[in-house]
């Protein structure tokens, strides 16, 4: 199905019902290239390497191995799995990569399942896919109902809005969530979004195509929560800038935390600095660079299951974000 149907939802809502009733290991592997499926095997198999029910022995000397060593590696260890697991592909683009990377043989004990956008007759024909289509009218207006809060979808004039504004968001699923939780988050009714998303959509033009593969409507809605991010807390706009320089797999809770409060003390001390004439005038702004080498310092003591490569490419991407920010900023001073 297309982007922002809930492929993706939908899997993991099926691995959290059936785990561990039916599989005793879910792996999730991101499947856009060969290169993440790697990356993801050559940790799976740094895991696996310390558990004897999939066929683990300690051994450091795994990660050094080639690719075709690791997947080769992982895909024997979970062929003499003595415990079920499934596979999870999720967003293949090329689906030749399944025959390098599906463990296959008599008995095995295990199942795979593939999400992607891309639908090939032949699968449809022979391995039970599952085509996810836009919701229709009524599940459309029932997620708003029950993500946005009644009270901002409930009477004739909300009710006629939520209509129209399904219709205009082509009942995709991704972006009516999005819509529902901006409903919620502002306290905002159903009849005032709509008109904000109309103004928004000028906006949402210039952003797609640079939200990849989504359909006018989520950059639509992404423009208009940007707006309200800025105008609530600068700070966790600019954080929000920070990070899309970064891929999104290794940004977690605990980044976002540290990162946020990292950038509001640094704030607070360059203002103290500046209030007591010490020479130094930097802006707000201009301490995204600082903010960026504090929390980058602090990715060094990230915990112990964190990954040597993950650990040193977190720090490096935080660092150049840091970096391009700080220039565009100055840029913008000296202009």
């Amino acid at each position: 199905g297309m982007g922002g149907v809930g492929k993706s939802q939908l899997v993991t809502e099926y691995c959290y019902r059936n785990f561990p009733a039916q599989y005793g290991l879910v792996i999730w592997l991101n499947s856009e290239s060969a290169d993440s499926l790697v990356k993801d095997y050559r940790s799976l198999l740094s895991d696996m390497a310390m558990d004897v029910d999939v066929g683990g022995v300690s051994d450091n000397a795994d990660m050094n191995k080639s690719t075709d060593e690791i997947v080769s590696e992982v895909k024997t260890r979970l062929f003499r799995s003595r415990v079920p697991w499934l596979l999870v592909f999720d967003n293949l683009e090329d689906h030749d990569l399944l025959n390098d990377f599906v463990p296959r043989g008599a008995g095995i004990r295990g199942h795979v399942v593939v999400t992607t956008r891309h639908i090939e007759t032949e699968a449809v024909d022979s391995h039970g896919t599952l085509i996810l289509g836009c919701f229709d009218i009524s599940e459309s207006l029932e997620l708003l109902r029950r993500s946005a809060g009644l009270h901002n979808v409930d009477g004739e004039k909300n009710t006629l809005a939520a209509t129209e504004l399904c219709k205009m968001m082509g009942n995709l699923p991704l972006a009516l969530g999005m819509a529902a939780a901006y409903m919620r988050r502002c306290d905002v009714q159903c009849v005032e979004y709509l008109d904000r998303y109309i103004a928004s959509e000028k906006t949402g033009q210039s952003l797609y195509g640079k939200v990849e593969n989504y359909s006018l409507s989520v950059a639509s809605s992404v423009s208009l929560s940007l707006g309200e991010i800025e105008k609530e807390s600068p700070t966790t706009c600019q954080v929000l800038r920070l990070l899309s320089f970064l891929g999104p797999d290794q940004i977690t809770k605990w980044l976002l935390r540290n990162l946020l409060s990292s950038k509001k003390k640094m704030d607070a001390h360059l203002s103290e600095l500046n209030k007591t004439g010490s020479g130094m005038n930097l802006s707000s702004n201009s301490s995204a660079m600082i903010c960026g080498f504090v929390l980058a310092g602090a990715a060094l003591i990230l915990p112990a299951c964190a990954k040597d490569g993950r650990r040193v490419g977190l720090c490096a991407g935080l660092v150049a974000a840091s970096m391009l920010i700080f220039s565009g900023n100055a840029t913008d001073s000296a202009a």
